[in-house]
């Protein structure tokens, strides 16, 4: 038997589950690490963890060997401008 408040809690977590699976329908993967494409507009993205910290940056093209070329350059600039920690003693 199951009750009436057990279905509400499981029809809940499916909603929730499918509006969250439709956002990431739009992102694909590529060949090239820490480069996406953005389905709709088709317009690479970077996303790159530097040092901790996620950027997700446009690289404004919708060509894959444009997007490779900056994507390089995105991530050596922000490797120069994000400090590295100094160990404690």
């Amino acid at each position: 038997m199951v009750l009436p408040f057990d279905t509400a809690c499981v029809k809940a977590d499916q909603t929730s589950q499918n509006a969250a699976s439709g956002t990431q329908l739009n992102w694909v993967k590529t060949p090239v690490a820490n480069l996406i494409r953005y389905k709709p507009s088709g317009t690479y993205f970077a996303r790159v963890r530097i040092r901790g910290k996620l950027f997700l940056q446009s690289m404004k093209t919708n060509v894959m060997s444009v997007a490779k070329l900056r994507l390089s350059d995105f991530i050596k600039e922000k490797w120069v401008m994000i400090p590295q920690p100094v160990p404690e003693k």
